[in-house]
């Protein structure tokens, strides 16, 4: 219970992905507020304080840690790790210098990547680039 009179429920995250923060049915009933943490490379930072609801109401029951930042316009820097695989690695390396996916896919499958590797690791490509992540 907070000194408001609302009772607040604080959750907690250290990583630097795109992690689901899980809010469980009970916990939106019997919390009006929400205060999502982020620990990262020393420092504690707050994503999000506030009404639970309104929050919930538009990034859903699950949202990442990412869509919290947005929400509350606190953006969080996300890290995303490249692949250690040689193949996969070149994909990704190809992928930074071309960004067309069909350049990409035709260089990677020239220089001896399997077709069905280059297109999937594209794809993890693109979507770490898209979430906005530090690669």
């Amino acid at each position: 219970m907070q000194g408001n009179g609302r009772t607040l429920s604080v959750k907690a995250t250290a990583a630097a992905r795109a992690v689901n923060i899980n809010i469980r049915g009970a916990t939106s009933k019997l919390a009006d507020d929400l205060m999502v943490i982020h620990y990262w490379q020393g420092e504690i930072r707050i994503l999000y304080y506030g009404d639970m609801h309104e929050l919930l109401a538009k990034v859903g029951k699950s949202p990442t840690a990412h869509n919290i930042s947005q929400f509350a316009e606190n953006l969080l820097e996300l890290w995303y790790s490249r692949p250690n695989s040689s193949d996969s690695r070149m994909v990704w390396e190809l992928a930074d210098e071309y960004a067309d996916r069909s350049a990409v896919i035709g260089k990677a499958v020239s220089a001896g990547v399997n077709k069905v590797t280059a297109e999937d690791q594209y794809v993890r490509w693109a979507k770490a680039k898209s979430f906005g992540y530090h690669l």
